[in-house]
């Protein structure tokens, strides 16, 4: 069974990082997203070509409230880029069914 995992998502983020509760404290979030990273910008990568000319870079949306994920990044010796807000709207629609004989 896997102890730690992580996943880029389409746009190139750093989309999933986990690492089993009774496995934190060891540095496998460290070494795990390292390597996820390091595949997401290996040559031939569909995010390989994302910067300037030469240059290569992911990106991940950490919360500010998450302090374990924000270390992970600064090891990784990422820098805050841009700060994101998400805005949820629920729509509640009511329907009425009509039963026709």
């Amino acid at each position: 069974m896997p102890i730690a995992w992580a996943f880029l998502g389409i746009d190139g983020s750093l989309a999933t990082l986990h690492v089993e509760p009774e496995y934190r404290g060891q540095e496998l979030a460290l070494h795990v997203s390292k390597e996820a990273m390091r595949r997401g910008m290996a040559e031939g990568s569909i995010w390989r070509h994302c910067g300037e000319e030469g240059e290569a870079w992911v990106h991940a949306n950490v919360s500010e409230s998450n302090i374990a994920s924000r270390r992970v990044m600064e090891k990784l010796g990422g820098d805050i880029g841009w700060t994101c807000t998400t805005t949820l709207i629920i729509q509640i629609m009511s329907h009425r069914l009509y039963a026709i004989s």
